[in-house]
């Protein structure tokens, strides 16, 4: 009556640098805020479209409203973008701007005729002002630390 043990064996764990982790921090943080960024352009997107509605000729408004949209959304990607990372608005702004572009062109790409497109300067614009306009957005979201008041305490005798 010999009773056995059972071995414990001890689990093996990979050790993950501090890179892997930080890269995928940063997939995870850009993912969403890439995902805040669209729904909200989702919501942007409603709206202009009944302004545009409730307007007398709305087909003067399209492009002017279609514009801004991108811009105001842009702008709120860029606040998204730097409020769930924390830090480094620029590089927020920027990573979040170029993916939102890269997902409206390729969402242009489905609602799209063949022969419709973008005159060369409405493409320039968008193609640097959404960046341009998710990296403000960074900026102006980022949370500042309160300053700290310097008093000179005078010596009263």
């Amino acid at each position: 009556m010999n009773k056995t043990k059972p071995i414990k064996r001890k689990a093996v764990t990979r050790s993950t640098s501090a890179e892997d982790d930080s890269l995928s921090l940063w997939v995870k943080h850009l993912g969403k805020s890439l995902l805040f960024t669209v729904l909200s352009g989702f919501v942007i997107l409603l709206i202009l479209s009944l302004i545009a509605y409730f307007y007398k000729d709305p087909n003067t408004l399209i492009l002017p409203l279609a514009l801004a949209g991108a811009a105001i959304t842009a702008f709120l990607g860029g606040i998204w973008a730097v409020r769930i990372h924390g830090r480094s608005a620029l590089i927020c702004g920027l990573l979040n701007g170029c993916l939102f572009m890269g997902t409206m062109m390729l969402l242009s790409l489905f609602f799209t005729d063949r022969g419709a497109g973008y005159s060369t300067g409405v493409a320039c614009l968008l193609h640097a002002g959404v960046p341009l306009f998710s990296v403000l957005g960074a900026y102006s979201g980022l949370r500042r630390s309160p300053k700290k008041k310097n008093r000179k305490h005078s010596k009263t005798a």
